[in-house]
């Protein structure tokens, strides 16, 4: 517990950062094993007038969704040209292993969400028979169980694992450091808006 206080035990922003993603993880355990929030997302449902208002909308569709794929392609194509950049010009060893491990975090990622969206049962949110959908709602503890459930090609949300992919960027810096926080929070911000 020492990295989530400074030496006088004052709130630090690291420390802030860090106790807000373990509210948020507890919280989000909580409210999904109470089914608080599927209720959450009925409520946000029938005030939208029982339908996905959102689901086409230009901004979410082209510019969260489309975009965010497009950008995580770039991306990646950029860190390959500074990785070959690298290799032509004799740089540090240092700069080649850092762009090598931000794009082994970047591939695996995308293998291991290829993996899960062609095994895991949860289903869409329009998808599920509560909002109008033809799928029954799916526990995540049921999320591997294709005995009981079809496969639901849904989860976890690829534009949104597009994103945190890059969260090994965070990493080549020295543990909670200044720029590793500051690379950490940003990244993890854009991806809980892609989400």
């Amino acid at each position: 517990m020492r990295f989530f206080m400074s030496s006088n035990s004052t709130l630090t922003p690291h420390s802030l950062a860090a106790a807000l993603a373990i509210f948020f993880s507890i919280a989000g355990v909580i409210l999904h094993q109470t089914g608080a929030d599927l209720a959450i997302a009925g409520y946000i449902f029938k005030l939208s007038g029982g339908a996905f208002t959102l689901r086409d909308n230009v901004w979410f569709k082209h510019i969260f969704h489309d975009l965010g794929k497009h950008l995580f392609q770039v991306a990646f194509l950029v860190v390959i040209g500074l990785q070959i950049y690298f290799y032509h010009t004799q740089a540090p060893q240092h700069k080649k292993t850092r762009t090598w491990f931000v794009l082994a975090c970047a591939a695996i990622t995308l293998i291991f969400v290829g993996i899960l969206k062609a095994t895991t049962t949860l289903p869409c949110p329009w998808a599920i028979t509560a909002f109008g959908g033809e799928k029954a709602f799916v526990p995540l503890a049921s999320a591997f169980d294709t005995t009981n459930f079809p496969l639901g090609h849904c989860f976890p949300a690829g534009h949104a694992a597009g994103i945190y992919a890059w969260l090994g960027i965070a990493f080549i810096f020295p543990l909670f450091s200044k720029p590793f926080w500051q690379s950490f929070c940003a990244i993890f911000f854009i991806g809980l808006l892609y989400s």
